[in-house]
């Protein structure tokens, strides 16, 4: 088999990843890796946080997980492997240690769009959670095992978090054991423990995008030109054959019809139809400097100040 490329998509928290990754497996000769963090983490287990440094990456750990993406490839029978897990905005040292031939492409999304659905997909992790809502929880647990398309993932997938839980207290079943029972969802940040006991949870999905993002472009800083490229959520939904065609050529593989089928700009500006003004109030002083930097935002007029004493915000 000709040598595979591997491609990582990576992005804040609900920027367009699992889209994009999933558009690019459409093509013939792409295999979308549907996020196998129970391979990244299966000699070093969940950990604090979702930190993984390139001291970590020692020889058996990179014999293993290499192993374990050819085999994924050979299995898929194609010559390109993309894959998109959330964790990787703070590993990127990590996978070049292991991937140093890797392409990387960087979709970027508008902060407050990804808020808005980091906290939306966080209320119902912590509603399974608090309610053990055993129905809600097997269609989680059954949308991750169809994604992952060969069985020998998905019970690998299955004897990590069996392995990492080791409890029997059933409500740490109810999400993945790296949250430790609680209802949490997404990358882990370091120090995102005191962050949460004092923030809401629209704060602490702020500092979740706008930790990603900065780790994300500092990193990203060390990858050779030719190695990396960047992708605008909005450019995407709004021009899909267009980005699609350069993202084709990017990553080596032919541009197809099709791939695009299914793209909608419906959830462009979410935000404002879902953010109350307490809620903008306490996101805009943490994501909106920042938005300034990655020109997503021409000013800061989109947030009022916060209101002290106003508890709205803080509410789930």
């Amino acid at each position: 088999m000709p040598e595979v490329t591997y491609v990582f998509v990576v992005g804040a928290p609900r920027s367009g990843t699992t889209i994009l990754a999933e558009v690019l497996g459409r093509h013939p000769q792409v295999a979308d890796f549907y996020e196998p963090y129970y391979i990244w983490d299966y000699r070093l287990g969940s950990g604090e946080d979702d930190v993984r440094t390139v001291a970590m990456a020692d020889p058996a750990n990179v014999a293993f997980i290499r192993r374990e993406f050819a085999l994924f490839a050979r299995k898929s029978r194609k010559l390109v492997v993309v894959e998109k897990s959330p964790e990787n905005c703070f590993r990127i040292p990590y996978v070049r240690a292991i991937f140093p031939e890797a392409k990387w492409i960087h979709i970027l999304r508008d902060g407050r769009d990804s808020v808005e659905s980091i906290f939306r997909e966080s209320k119902k992790r912590k509603r399974i959670v608090e309610q053990r809502d055993l129905a809600q929880l097997f269609a989680v647990f059954k949308e991750m095992m169809e994604l992952q398309p060969f069985w020998r993932n998905r019970l690998q997938a299955i004897w990590f978090e069996v392995r990492q839980i080791a409890s029997i207290d059933p409500r740490r079943y109810f999400n993945k054991a790296k949250w430790g029972g609680e209802g949490g969802w997404g990358p882990r940040f370091p120090g995102w423990r005191e962050v949460r006991r004092r923030l809401g949870p629209v704060g602490f999905a702020a500092m979740q995008w706008r930790a990603s993002i900065e780790t994300l472009l500092r990193d990203l800083a060390g990858v050779p030109p030719a190695q990396h490229t960047e992708c605008r959520y909005e450019d995407f939904v709004a021009n899909p054959e267009q980005e699609l065609e350069r993202l084709c050529a990017f990553i080596g593989v032919p541009m197809v019809s099709g791939l695009a089928r299914d793209i909608t700009a419906h959830h462009v500006g979410r935000w404002r139809r879902v953010f109350t003004p307490s809620q903008l109030a306490e996101l805009g002083p943490l994501i909106g400097e920042l938005m300034l930097e990655l020109r997503q935002t021409t000013d800061l007029a989109w947030y009022p100040p916060i209101q002290w004493g106003d508890a709205s915000s803080f509410e789930d």
